[in-house]
């Protein structure tokens, strides 16, 4: 893995949750490894709940209350930031993934880990390398967004559940799929809460996952 991902605590974290929580279900039925996130997911909320209590807060940036006009929009420094900074991950997560020898190396295991192990690709780095690299994307969010909206323990569980939205509309296993995904998601969420009610802003992003699927279960850039 890369060095710098390596010195990043967090990423640590994650390489020791891999080791011991993953990597013995990994050959297991699919649901195991499903409800061991599920469980870690729980243990770790109500850790943040101990060590920082439950009380809403917000992250400072000189940037989330200077405004900025582009063709008539308005929107905060921070949040074109965001947008600016996700659209550089992307880019470099798709040039990680099809362009590196380790990027090969995790669709091969993604595709088929038993012959991939065969072939000498060592399974368990690639594996601690993907959460190493997701875990870093997700420190990278964090720190994003956390001065647009306040931070607690219990936040992580509606952007869970829309990136699973994101995840199943696109298609599993497709990077372009996610972020057409997640566009889909961006707008039915907008033009919901402006033209019908902002109180069920969060019910779009299932209402737009049924329709799709009704269209094509294996998602828009899935698979059969």
């Amino acid at each position: 893995m890369p060095t710098g991902i390596n010195k990043d605590p967090r990423v640590v974290q994650s390489g020791i949750l891999e080791r011991i929580a993953f990597r013995p279900v990994r050959s297991a039925p699919h649901i195991n490894g499903l409800i061991v996130a599920l469980g870690l997911f729980i243990a770790l909320e109500n850790i943040a709940f101990i060590l920082w209590g439950g009380d809403e807060r917000t992250l400072p940036s000189p940037y989330a209350t200077k405004m900025i006009t582009l063709l008539s929009i308005s929107l905060t420094i921070q949040r074109l930031l965001v947008f600016a900074v996700s659209i550089l991950l992307i880019f470099l997560l798709y040039l990680f993934i099809q362009k590196t020898k380790m990027g090969k190396a995790i669709r091969a295991v993604a595709q088929d880990p038993e012959v991939a192990r065969l072939m000498g690709i060592p399974i368990h780095r690639v594996s601690s390398t993907v959460f190493a690299v997701s875990s870093a994307l997700a420190a990278a969010a964090g720190a994003m967004v956390g001065p647009i909206f306040c931070v607690f323990p219990s936040m992580g569980l509606i952007p869970i559940l829309k990136a699973f939205v994101v995840i199943v509309l696109g298609g599993m296993g497709s990077i372009p799929g996610a972020i057409f995904g997640g566009f889909i998601l961006g707008v039915a969420e907008s033009l919901g809460a402006g033209y019908i009610s902002s109180e069920y802003k969060d019910a779009f992003a299932f209402a737009a996952l049924i329709l799709v699927l009704m269209v094509r279960p294996t998602g828009l850039f899935g698979k059969e």
